[in-house]
C-alpha cells in the first residue's frame, strides 16, 4: 500500500477513546487500532500488554496484538525498530509464532500483530503429559530449530524461558511455538515481558 492510497495510514490511528491510549499506551476492549478491534487483554509484562484483537481488513482473523510500553522517540530508535520489525516479520518457522504486521501508533508506541498461539508452557506440558526423556528431547530439538532459524535471521529472543514456549498437540505430536520475541527500542537489549 502506498502512502497516498486510502487507508495507508490506518495502522497508526486510534479509533475510540484516544485519551486512554495517550495516557500509557493502553487499549480498552472496543477500541480500534487501525484494522484491529481490541477484544480483551491476554497478558501483560515488563515491555507491554498483549491483547486479543480482531483484524477487520484486509483479511478477517484473530490476532495477538502486542503494544510496547516504551515510546519510539528518536529517529535512531525509530530506524532500529523498523529494522527489527522487518526481521521479525521474515521469520517463518513452525516453532515460531508468526508476526503478521507491525507499526507505531500516533503516540509513538510500537505494536506487533501476531498469530494467536494456543498451548501451555513447555515445562507444564511435559509434566502433565508425562513425557519421557526421548519425547522431551524431541520437543526440545523442535524448540532449538526455531531458535536457530531466528538466529539465522539476526534475531535473538532476549527472554527465552518456559513461559515463552507454548506447546500443544498437532495430529498427536507435541508442537512448540516460541512467543514473545522482543523488540529492543533504541538498541537496548532489555528483557521482554
Amino acid at each position: 500500500m502506498h502512502g497516498d492510497e486510502p487507508g495507508a495510514n490506518d495502522a497508526t490511528e486510534f479509533i475510540g477513546d484516544a485519551r486512554a491510549a495517550d495516557a500509557a499506551g493502553v487499549l480498552e476492549p472496543g477500541m480500534q487500532l487501525g484494522p484491529y478491534l481490541i477484544r480483551s487483554v491476554l497478558g501483560e509484562g515488563g515491555m507491554g500488554r498483549v491483547y486479543l484483537a480482531e483484524q477487520l481488513r484486509p483479511v478477517h482473523r484473530e490476532v495477538a496484538l502486542k503494544l510496547i510500553r516504551e515510546q519510539v522517540a528518536s529517529p535512531l530508535a525509530r530506524a532500529y525498530f523498523d529494522v527489527e520489525r522487518q526481521a521479525l516479520a521474515q521469520m517463518q518457522h513452525p516453532a515460531i509464532a508468526q508476526v503478521f504486521d507491525a507499526g507505531t501508533t500516533e503516540q509513538g508506541y510500537p505494536y506487533l500483530a501476531m498469530e494467536v498461539v494456543e498451548g501451555v508452557p513447555v515445562t507444564r506440558f511435559c509434566r502433565e503429559q508425562q513425557l519421557g526423556r526421548d519425547a522431551r528431547l524431541a520437543l526440545f530439538a523442535r524448540v532449538c530449530h526455531g531458535v536457530q532459524h531466528a538466529h539465522q535471521k539476526g534475531i535473538i529472543h532476549r527472554d527465552l524461558k518456559p513461559a515463552n514456549v507454548l506447546v500443544r498437540r498437532v495430529d498427536g505430536t507435541p508442537m512448540p511455538k516460541i512467543i514473545d520475541f522482543g523488540i529492543a527500542i533504541g538498541g537496548s537489549a532489555g528483557s521482554e515481558g
